[in-house]
């Protein structure tokens, strides 16, 4: 478990942006996955470029929001939850592989690590 310190300025950290820019860095690394991407780019009617930059700041929002709510003593309310919820549904209905989505929290925990160390 992190321990958060009053001085750790969760809402304005570079650290969040970086971890989404490395996570999907690693995600459009892989052929399938890229391949992947670039259907549902087409699909959105954008580039795989415009996806990317929605797709990373999506992720650095989500994971300022996780941060967040830890920071002040991790009061996750049903607004939270119901988010999460939406965006399971959103994996759910553009077919992302759940081995995919299960594979990358270990790459999202050695993304944290690192910055947080």
């Amino acid at each position: 478990m992190f321990e958060f310190e009053s001085s750790l300025q969760v809402g304005q950290s570079a650290w969040l942006t970086l971890i989404a820019k490395e996570f999907y860095d690693n995600q459009f690394s892989f052929a399938p996955t890229l391949s992947f991407f670039e259907a549902h780019a087409r699909k959105r009617k954008m580039t795989v470029t415009q996806l990317r930059e929605h797709l990373e700041k999506t992720q650095a929002q989500s994971f300022r929001e996780i941060f967040q709510k830890a920071a002040t003593g991790g009061q996750y309310g049903t607004d939270y939850f119901e988010k999460r919820l939406r965006l399971g549904k959103t994996h759910n209905v553009i077919d992302l592989p759940m081995k995919w989505y299960i594979g990358s929290y270990s790459v999202y925990q050695d993304l944290v690590r690192k910055y947080l160390n």
